[in-house]
């Protein structure tokens, strides 16, 4: 409730965001409803909310700004490679409470090269934006992270105590 009142204080938009935001977390995890137990949806679900509504927020507070499309692109390729380390994560629960995930449905090693493609996608279309004037040519910097994320994704362990995907998240946060 308070969430809402200082949205509403900011504008109408940053309201919207915090409303569709409150209501996707809670349908994720509401039971008769329960997103987290639906395949693909599940991941779908966390990169909307981390992915689009959190950099929609972040304009939302300056609307008169352009909606900054190229940087929202990057972050959603960036944050489905990422989304999906949290299957990593899950899988023992996962396996346990029949929740499918791309790690249970593709299999580690395909899911692993699947995150490995959307991660080096995302900093393949951030040089190509910056080369085509979409973003500021500074933004080629986060390109010293390629090597970094695919060893990190590369040493990722399902069967380990899960303690891999944290890892990897809380590393790519960090850069």
């Amino acid at each position: 409730m308070i969430s809402l009142v200082f949205a509403f204080l900011i504008n109408w938009n940053f309201t919207a965001i915090v409303v569709i935001s409150i209501l996707l977390t809670s349908f994720y995890s509401l039971p008769g409803i329960r997103l987290r137990s639906k395949f693909i949806v599940n991941t779908l679900t966390g990169l909307i909310f981390y992915g689009i509504l959190c950099p929609l927020a972040g304009w939302s507070i300056y609307p008169e700004l352009p909606i900054p499309w190229a940087m929202i692109i990057f972050i959603f390729l960036l944050g489905s490679g990422i989304a999906i380390t949290k299957d990593f994560e899950d899988v023992h629960g996962d396996k346990v409470y029949g929740i499918k995930t791309l790690p249970d449905t593709l299999g580690i090693e395909k899911t692993r090269r699947l995150i490995m493609l959307l991660i080096f996608s995302s900093f393949a279309y951030v040089a190509a934006a910056a080369l085509l004037g979409l973003v500021d040519i500074r933004y080629l910097g986060i390109l010293v992270f390629v090597p970094w994320g695919m060893h990190t994704i590369i040493s990722l362990n399902p069967r380990g105590n899960g303690s891999d995907s944290l890892f990897f998240i809380k590393n790519i946060m960090l850069a």
